[in-house]
């Protein structure tokens, strides 16, 4: 039996909502080349929704899932980073981001035997100003990453980390608090 038009047109509106959907992926994909020119790399994540301040820096060969992502001034995002942002990624000012840092906003429900990987489940992640993430390192679903913070390589970071410290391992764990005094 043929469609309605009523579906019909809601089909087609969909269909358009994908195309911009995967067009913008696509576009993100294409500018995370290693090719392209820093200010072209800037302008179409800006393009594709992304809020990127001035003297931010996104290396080439990093992967976003779509626009949802703020860096703030001065701030540097690493090659061959990794950001899974279903949800907003916020970078604050003068944080930096190591090489093939991943940084993961989606989970699942895994709570049935039957279905470990169900619904998907997501949280912003949150990176407070003059942080560091050392390379290699990975932020899962829901952290915060306090100011001054420094996340050591490899690390994998469940739970948040206070402002001031240094954390490391595997599940990320407190190693020291670091000096806040500026002189």
């Amino acid at each position: 039996m043929a469609d309605s038009l009523a579906d019909q047109s809601l089909g087609a509106v969909l269909n358009i909502a994908g195309v911009r959907r995967r067009g913008n992926a696509v576009l993100m994909g294409v500018a995370g080349s290693m090719l392209v020119p820093m200010p072209v790399r800037l302008a179409v994540y800006r393009l594709c929704g992304a809020s990127i301040e001035n003297g931010a820096r996104v290396f080439g060969g990093a992967v976003f899932q779509s626009g949802k992502f703020a860096l703030g001034a001065s701030s540097t995002l690493n090659v061959r980073c990794v950001i899974d942002n279903w949800v907003e990624v916020s970078i604050g000012d003068r944080v930096g981001v190591g090489i093939g840092v991943q940084m993961v906003t989606s989970s699942h429900d895994f709570s049935k035997p039957s279905l470990r990987a169900g619904t998907m489940t997501f949280a912003k992640i949150r990176i407070e100003d003059g942080a560091w993430i050392g390379s290699g390192a990975i932020l899962l679903p829901g952290v915060t990453i306090g100011r001054g913070a420094v996340v050591a390589a490899g690390a994998v970071v469940t739970r948040d980390v206070m402002p001031h410290t240094l954390v490391g391992g595997v599940p990320a764990r407190l190693i020291s608090e670091l000096n806040v005094d500026e002189s």
